[in-house]
């Protein structure tokens, strides 16, 4: 994974990220990183490939049991 680490000072990006005034004249540590959502998002755009891929191993007997299936577990 990429990213990009640097010290600057805190009054030179106070114009871009809401700061605490006390960070404003002191030395920062900058971490930039990808975006969690984004790679969330290309995992479920993969999984939607997928979805219907196996339909045709599905047992349609057992289907029929999704509805009950955890309260049926729960009693045993």
């Amino acid at each position: 994974m990429n990213f990009v680490r640097e010290v600057v000072d805190g009054k030179d990006i106070a114009t871009i990220i809401n700061m605490p005034v006390g960070l404003i004249n002191q030395k920062v540590e900058v971490l930039i990183f990808p975006a969690v959502r984004a790679m969330k998002e290309k995992k479920v755009s993969k999984l939607n490939s997928l979805y219907g891929k196996y339909a045709k191993y599905a047992n349609p007997e057992l289907r029929k049991k999704e509805e009950t299936a955890w309260l049926e577990a729960a009693h045993e």
